[in-house]
């Protein structure tokens, strides 16, 4: 049997130190009620930890000091008796409390007259000592507690705020938790909570913990400013425990969640400041300590939405659309207790109308629904944030488990322009638009389409609604003498949040197919390929495109042109045709459409593919092509690539003008052989900046072999060395012999030098006979040339 949340929350757990101190406060605050005049009933409760028996009892009286806020005078001493002592139990809780569980809390009350004073006045008691066991901060033992209260110019008879719940109970390591903080104001000022640094009563100590009892020596109470505690190395309120997340506090609720991680005894304060019509009046603080103790095994509730989010637990929605979807929740064992926050619910930052979500509690489980039907005014850059909490009755302390999303609502998609494609005329009155729409548009998003039309320049007026999107065409009766009054209509296609698109405007002048097609380009793009490339225009998809080929004749006339593509709804800008010889022709195109109405365009222009030809010389290459002609902007350059290999890269090799059908490349590499070229025409100013490929050509030199027939090694600096002269060559060997036969030099290096000695020693003059084999880049002839060389000395 498992008890709520609620009843737990009033449970405060300790455990005693072996090296406890002989009182144990564990915190309180002071609050101060308005009672009439200058009278408020002032009451101070303190939380002690009863669990070990030697501990000694509450103060029976305290003195609490009554000081001026700014000039920190003291206005008053009051001497406060101890009114009642309660138990914090765990009367009705049907768990079992942790081990030695026992807190107390002390009561004491009294009116107290304050004298008006504009700034107001603030109210302390200190009192020795900490537990020794604090994890938190150093020399907990020898750090007093200070209990501090602000009030505001008397005229003003304000009551405090009062913290709803008693201190923060024990918490479970390893466990997410969650508690409540909040206050309440009777005045219905603004609260705002802080997490702060414990106080140091430091007029205290543990001889004198109570410095200013009845019993006490009589001091005086002493006024601010009282030093904070000294944090333990690596704590402050950013990290009270060691805690994945550690505490934080909600400042607008009071709400304080973590997750311990570390076992121990931890000290922290919270202050609730009070505002009115923005201005700071007022301020309680609560002083604190608590454990983090083993509990035992409470298994956390799940959550399962029937539609999970997309990425980052996000929910893309467009406006209009309706998101909604069942959560459960269960638990194998507790009661679930289901609440939920959003900025799409009433009171959030969202329009109506709000999202609908319910909360529910019950036994194992709990089933609710989330549902919201957007509009338009929901559109936003700024996620929703929605935060849906489960928490369980569990023991000794219930868990917590959230479902956090968000739901982005976006601009509908735009109505897509509508294309008027032709028109037909029925009668002499009556004339039939045809249109059409690439993608049909989406039923959830479309609105309706505005026909406008406009007679004789006139002003365009509304003429027409159309809600059906099967519809593509529609017919105005009121085309009277059409063949020479002119009648032009546009469409405007609107989404459901109104956002419009505008459809090309077509004319009774413009009845007949008037499109311009435009060859961009015709390129090059392999042995059989060439990609024919044509400017679109906003009716191709509904129109047919005829494609017309031939070999270029080059002007003569001998070649005619044939049908070799007929392209029906075709989004696409160009084709490749793949029925070519691309390196020994040129190839010319043209194109027309005929529209929806079977009305035929006229002819594109004609473009034909640039045909490199080219032939090797001695020591160069020669190449020429023809002229790319029809591109708007002309031929702006012919650039020449070159590469040297069969798969090297190409290189520019020159760039020459628009009149450039020839080059003569003499910028040969002796150590290559074989070479490929390519041209790259490129459209000049005020065209599209198209550019053409040719086809590729390969050219290969003939190797060649010069061979000295004599030379001098006489260490005289000159003709000392002998080897052939090569050019063009790939494969080289070369083998010297004397009049004897024997094998004197030999090398396959090209470069490789015979300096006219043999085993070392200078060879004798003479003749001698030489055989050389070659190969160059002409595929794999074999070359052989032999002959005698005479060394002279």
């Amino acid at each position: 049997m498992k008890r709520p949340l609620a009843i737990i929350l009033f449970i405060f757990g300790m455990f005693a130190g072996e090296n406890a101190m002989a009182f144990h406060i564990v915190g309180g605050d002071f609050t101060a009620r308005h009672k009439f005049g200058n009278t408020w009933e002032v009451t101070l409760k303190l939380f002690r930890d009863c669990s070990n028996s030697q501990g000694a009892p509450f103060d029976p009286s305290i003195t609490m000091g009554v000081f001026r806020k700014g000039t920190n005078q003291l206005e008053l001493s009051v001497e406060m008796y101890l009114d009642s002592i309660k138990p914090l139990g765990l009367t009705g809780n049907a768990c079992a409390p942790p081990p030695q569980v026992c807190m107390e809390i002390g009561y004491y009350v009294q009116d107290v007259i304050i004298p008006n004073y504009t700034l107001g006045h603030y109210l302390i008691w200190e009192r020795c000592c900490r537990n020794s066991s604090v994890v938190n901060l150093n020399n907990p033992q020898n750090t007093a507690m200070a209990f501090y209260l602000e009030l505001p110019n008397p005229t003003l008879q304000n009551s405090t705020a009062v913290f709803t719940y008693p201190p923060l109970p024990y918490m479970c390591i390893d466990q997410p938790f969650t508690y409540n903080f909040s206050a309440t104001d009777i005045d219905n000022d603004s609260l705002w909570y802080k997490l702060v640094t414990p106080l140091d009563g430091g007029h205290s100590d543990p001889t004198q913990p109570n410095p200013f009892s009845l019993g006490g020596g009589g001091q005086t109470p002493v006024s601010a400013p009282y030093a904070p505690v000294a944090w333990a190395p690596g704590y402050s309120t950013s990290n009270i425990i060691d805690g994945n997340p550690t505490i934080s506090l909600n400042s607008y609720t009071g709400i304080v969640t973590c997750t311990p991680l570390s076992l121990g005894l931890y000290a922290m304060a919270i202050v609730c400041e009070e505002y009115r019509n923005g201005v700071k009046i007022g301020l309680t603080r609560r002083e604190i300590e608590f454990f983090v103790i083993p509990c035992n095994q409470n298994a956390t509730p799940n959550i399962s939405p029937t539609q999970a989010p997309g990425s980052n637990s996000n929910y893309d929605l467009f406006a209009g659309d309706t998101l909604c979807f069942d959560i459960k929740f269960s638990d194998p064992d507790d009661s679930l207790f289901v609440e939920v926050t959003g900025d799409c619910l009433p009171g959030g930052t969202a329009v109506a109308p709000f999202a609908t979500a319910q909360i529910d509690s019950g036994l194992k489980n709990v089933n609710v629904n989330f549902c919201w039907e957007t509009t338009c005014d929901h559109i936003s850059t700024t996620p929703y944030k929605v935060k849906y909490t489960v928490r369980d009755n569990g023991c000794p302390l219930p868990k917590y488990k959230s479902f956090d999303f968000t739901i982005t609502v976006k601009e509908p998609p735009n109505i897509l322009p509508v294309n008027l494609l032709c028109m037909e005329f029925l009668n002499a009155n009556t004339m039939q638009m045809f249109y059409g729409i690439i993608n049909p548009q989406d039923s959830d998003y479309f609105k309706y389409f505005i026909i406008y039309k406009s007679i004789a320049g006139g002003a365009f007026f509304a003429f027409d609604t159309i809600y059906n999107t099967a519809l593509d065409n529609f017919i105005d009766t009121a085309a009277t003498n059409y063949a020479n009054i002119n009648y032009c209509y546009f469409i405007k296609g609107y989404n459901n949040c109104d956002r419009e698109n505008i459809s090309d405007t077509v004319c009774t002048e413009d009845r007949k197919n008037k499109t311009e097609n435009y060859i961009r380009t015709v390129s090059v793009l392999g042995p059989n390929e060439v990609n024919v490339k044509w400017e679109n225009f906003p009716d191709a998809y509904f129109s047919t495109l005829y494609l017309y080929r031939k070999e270029n004749d080059f002007g003569s006339g001998a070649n005619s042109y044939s049908l070799i593509n007929t392209l029906t709804q075709y989004t696409a800008d160009s084709i490749i045709d793949v029925n070519t010889t691309t390196g020994y022709k040129s190839y010319c195109y043209y194109m027309i459409n005929q529209n929806y109405c079977k009305n035929f365009s006229p002819e594109s222009n004609d473009a034909c593919t640039i045909l490199l030809t080219g032939e090797a010389g001695t020591f160069l290459n020669s190449m020429k092509w023809n002229e790319y002609k029809t591109w708007r902007g002309g031929v702006a350059t012919y650039e020449l690539l070159r590469a040297e290999g069969i798969t090297a890269p190409f290189k520019p090799l020159v760039t020459l003008g628009p009149a450039d059908y020839a080059y003569i490349d003499q910028q040969l590499d002796f150590t290559k052989g074989f070479y490929r070229y390519i041209i790259k025409a490129s459209e000049g100013p005020n065209g599209l900046n198209e550019v053409s490929w040719s086809n590729e050509i390969p050219l290969t030199q003939i190797p060649q072999v010069f061979v000295p027939s004599a030379y001098t090694p006489n260490d005289d600096g000159v003709n000392e060395f002998w080897k052939a002269q090569a050019t063009f060559v790939r494969d080289f060997s070369c083998v010297v012999y004397n009049r004897w036969g024997q094998l004197v030099f030999s090398s396959n290096d090209i470069f490789r030098s015979w300096n006219g000695t043999y085993n070392g020693e200078a060879a004798p003059q003479g003749v001698y006979f030489y055989r050389i084999k070659y190969s160059g880049y002409d595929s794999t002839n074999q070359y052989e040339k032999t002959g005698s060389v005479t060394i002279l000395r």
